[in-house]
């Protein structure tokens, strides 16, 4: 796990900005909390255009120098840079010695770059279980290819314009390059305040997105073309399958995931929330180890937002060591603005900030750790599931889905109860916002625009009733849940792997029939192995998520002081957000809370939506980037 960067620009003249060797070493230094260990430089041409590959290093695989990147092949005609593991890499070891390739190393990189040098890009990813983002210099070709893994676990930003082609592991390092200008991207600020996030890889900056997943680009001199690899499979369902074969087969695969994630040359932990996912897997983890495994979770304040209780009989039932980190007030204001400068976006997920708080606590005695990520959007594990489990099974719901079929949308809108049409339901239950309040928040707000696009996401993901609903939430929640995986932990060096999203897993799980997943409630096949290691109390609780007592936090001291004296203030010079409406529901939930500790949670999570945009904007509009120094958390200093 490491953290990858490059650019290709024209080459310098005098009244240029910089040489790309200068920005290159900067950029390694902006993103050095992912790679501690090591870092490397390549610079080279590319059709008369300077090219500069940077890397930084968090040593997993072959500790040694053979291990170090920029990668060069034998002939020096081919460089690597890679930020991920590839898991199955060991398995193509010995084909290509035997076809020839000498390694230096037992690093999975260098096993990457002969399948490159012999299969080409396509033939080469095709052949991975893993999570990457590649960069590759081919001067054979007179090109650069930039790769994502099929599900999106690493993310690669990308950024052009007529100067220079930047990418990196995180969009932070664009600010090291004197020809990249932040500016907001106010055409996706109405879906990040109706969803706390935006799809389809654009970022809140202009010009700033992250590659697809399951795509690559191939740059040259002249252009850069995006193509895809790998997209989730549209298959029929296994409707012959038994109950019995799925859940066996369901087992092996998991099993076959937790294990080939295991491989490491450091240990191996489990960040274990107490929920069913990871629960599941530390039980997993905890056959294949031979020292007791160690477990890392967080304990949040309030006994409706705690799980202390289902870790402790994980902990117990599986015998392995556990750490557990208490997260209150006096973490919340530093993690909110660390977060926010790592996750490179306003705060989505309030229970982010613990997150990067256990990372950074489990780095003191792990670097490597399984997470439980993926489990509810490819096995139908959230409550909306289970409603359209139930609606589907209606006769008016059948009946609509029969006249969809027959007839044109456009053509039925008119005189269809909105409830049929369950796709925009399913889409409008995902918001955080509600519409009117965006509407109050932001008047530009395009909030039917929102609903459009999102609904042609869904008509274009694979899949069929309740499955389509799944793929489209692997296509647009999971990956802003992977992108806090992925930033959350790297801010602190430490590499999360995610079992649940091997992708010979997901695509056996989309042949599953829905009623195997969900009924009354999702993940059923996974429910009941948990059922009969844990009890049935344990497995088929209500979720709960992974959130924290908002309003609890927000009348603290130290934390109200904050934005009342700077967020607050910092709307309202700002313009973007509606002051005034902000400035009546803070008073008024403040006021609810003081008198009876109640509040309306809908009102609170829009306060939520307004501050993190604002701390956001602060740090990454205003020309402030801030470094990590020691333990002090974060200190202001402009790149």
């Amino acid at each position: 796990m490491c953290g990858i960067m490059g650019l290709i620009q024209r080459k310098r003249a005098d009244g240029s900005p910089m040489a790309a060797g200068a920005v290159i070493q900067k950029m390694e230094h902006m993103l050095g909390h992912r790679g501690p260990d090591d870092q490397g430089t390549v610079l080279d041409t590319l059709g008369g255009k300077e090219v500069a590959l940077g890397f930084v290093r968090l040593s997993i695989r072959d500790l040694s120098d053979a291990g170090h990147q920029p990668m060069w092949n034998k002939g020096k005609d081919i460089c690597i840079t890679f930020n991920g593991e590839i898991y199955n890499a060991d398995g193509y070891r010995g084909q290509l010695q035997e076809m020839g390739y000498l390694f230096r190393g037992t690093s999975d990189t260098e096993v990457l770059l002969y399948l490159y040098e012999e299969y080409g890009l396509e033939g080469m990813l095709d052949k991975l279980d893993g999570m990457y983002a590649i960069g590759i210099l081919d001067k054979r070709k007179n090109c650069v290819y930039l790769a994502r893994d099929k599900i999106g676990e690493k993310p690669l930003y990308v950024y052009q314009d007529r100067e220079v082609f930047l990418w990196a592991s995180e969009y932070k390092a664009f600010y090291c390059h004197p020809c990249f200008k932040p500016e907001l991207n106010e055409g996706v600020l109405t879906e990040y305040l109706m969803f706390r996030y935006i799809t389809n890889g654009k970022t809140l900056l202009k010009g700033v997105r992250n590659l697809k997943p399951g795509s690559y680009l191939m740059i040259t001199p002249q252009s850069a073309v995006e193509k895809t690899y790998w997209i989730l499979p549209d298959v029929k369902q296994k409707e012959t399958m038994s109950k019995e074969e799925c859940k066996t087969q369901f087992g092996q695969l998991l099993k076959k995931a937790v294990s080939s994630r295991m491989v490491s040359d450091l240990e191996v932990g489990i960040q274990l929330s107490g929920g069913v996912d990871s629960s599941f897997l530390t039980y997993q983890a905890s056959q294949m180890v031979r020292n007791r495994l160690k477990t890392f979770g967080i304990v949040f304040d309030g006994k409706e937002y705690s799980e202390k209780a289902y870790m402790d009989t994980v902990i117990a039932k599986c015998g392995v060591e556990a750490e557990q980190y208490n997260f209150g007030e006096a973490e919340f204001l530093k993690s909110w603005k660390e977060t926010t400068y790592f996750f490179e976006a306003p705060m989505n997920h309030e229970g982010t900030l613990g997150v990067l708080y256990l990372n950074k606590r489990a780095k003191e005695k792990i670097t490597v750790m399984l997470c439980g990520e993926g489990a509810d959007e490819t096995l139908g594990g959230y409550p909306r599931f289970a409603l359209f489990s139930k609606l589907s099974k209606r006769p008016f719901f059948r009946r609509a889905r029969v006249l969809r079929r027959m007839l044109r949308e456009k053509d039925i809108k008119g005189y269809l109860p909105s409830l049929w049409d369950y796709q925009s339901e399913f889409i409008q239950a995902n918001q955080f916002v509600k519409s009117k309040d965006v509407r109050k928040l932001y008047v530009k707000a395009n909030v039917e625009g929102i609903l459009r696009k999102r609904k042609k996401i869904m008509d274009n993901t694979p899949g069929r009733g309740i499955r389509q609903l799944m793929n489209y939430e692997v296509r647009t929640y999971l990956q802003d849940l992977l992108m806090r995986a992925d930033k959350a932990s790297m801010a602190s060096a430490v590499e999360v792997r995610v079992p649940f999203l091997m992708p010979e897993l997901v695509e056996y799980v989309c042949t599953v029939p829905d009623h195997f997943l969900v009924r009354e409630e999702g993940k059923l096949i996974l429910k009941e192995a948990v059922a009969e290691i844990f009890g049935k109390d344990f497995a088929y609780r209500k979720k709960r998520g992974f959130g924290i007592p908002l309003m609890d936090y927000f009348t603290k001291g130290a934390i109200r002081a904050y934005i009342e004296e700077v967020l607050l203030p910092g709307i309202q010079r700002r313009r973007l957000l509606e002051y005034g409406y902000i400035m009546h529901v803070w008073k008024g939930q403040v006021l609810q809370y003081e008198k009876n500790g109640t509040y309306d949670s809908s009102k609170v999570e829009l306060l939520w939506v307004a501050f993190s945009l604002e701390l956001w904007a602060s740090i990454f509009l205003d020309g402030k980037i801030y470094e990590r120094e020691g333990t002090d958390g974060i200190k202001g200093k402009a790149v």
